[in-house]
């Protein structure tokens, strides 16, 4: 069994390609892609209004650009290393738009799940605009607890973490481009690098709009960095145990 993992962030850095994209809410929104050796699926379950929730296309007249998608590896979105654990330029991301259309006093919920061809370690989720939601991995077997590497958190707003939650600190959205340094203070939406610590092959995220502002856009990807251990291990006889040795050694 290939066992994908996440080490420290000195070695290289796998980002999530996507192959395939089809926008749209439940049952219809979906996307296929790469990291690394593995394949990777995902589609929305769920959603208590229908397409309150949804994958988004690459472009459209009637959306921000912060929560478009984007396949063709020129996002500028996660390459900004003050922000980003694992920050880097021309990358493709997964526009979503989480809207808050349910009555005065309830919150909108969706569900969406992300399946993986071979046992993932340790994976880092890269987000970006979250506003005013709870991302919930409590339903996702295999997922131990969440680590905030880094992001735009402090002095009560940005991105932060309460249990296996990754959340919005305050509310009040602000809407960047991604071609624009994310703010680190006053009111702003939540950026940053959160890794989910366990070993699974698939992700169960819970959403929930908290907010009372009409919508939620953002954009995400996931991020892998292969443990050195498994560096040898993905290559054959003596070369593999060769390179084992040596960083035994160091």
């Amino acid at each position: 069994m290939l066992l994908l993992g996440l080490g420290q962030a000195s070695h290289a850095q796998i980002f999530m390609d996507i192959t395939s994209l089809t926008s749209g809410g439940t049952g219809v929104g979906a996307f296929s892609g790469t990291l690394g050796a593995a394949t990777v699926t995902g589609s929305i379950l769920s959603s208590n209004y229908a397409n309150s929730f949804t994958f988004n296309p690459t472009s459209s007249g009637t959306l921000g650009a912060w929560e478009l998608s984007n396949t063709g590896g020129t996002s500028p979105q996660f390459s900004y290393s003050t922000i980003y654990a694992t920050a880097k330029n021309n990358v493709d991301t997964l526009g979503y738009t989480l809207f808050n259309n349910n009555p005065v006093g309830t919150n909108n919920t969706a569900r969406m799940k992300i399946n993986f061809s071979i046992p993932i370690k340790d994976l880092v989720i890269n987000v970006a605009n979250l506003d005013n939601s709870i991302w919930d991995f409590t339903a996702s077997g295999g997922v131990t607890s969440l680590t905030l590497l880094k992001g735009n958190g402090g002095g009560g707003d940005g991105l932060g973490i309460s249990g296996k939650t990754i959340i919005d600190l305050a509310t009040g959205d602000a809407g960047i481009a991604p071609s624009t340094t994310p703010t680190t203070s006053g009111t702003r939406s939540g950026y940053g690098s959160v890794m989910i610590n366990g070993t699974y092959s698939s992700l169960t995220i819970d959403l929930t709009a908290t907010h009372s502002l009409g919508g939620d856009g953002g954009n995400f990807t996931f991020t892998l960095v292969p443990e050195p251990t498994s560096l040898g291990l993905l290559l054959p006889g003596a070369a593999g145990l060769l390179l084992l040795r040596r960083r035994r050694k160091n």
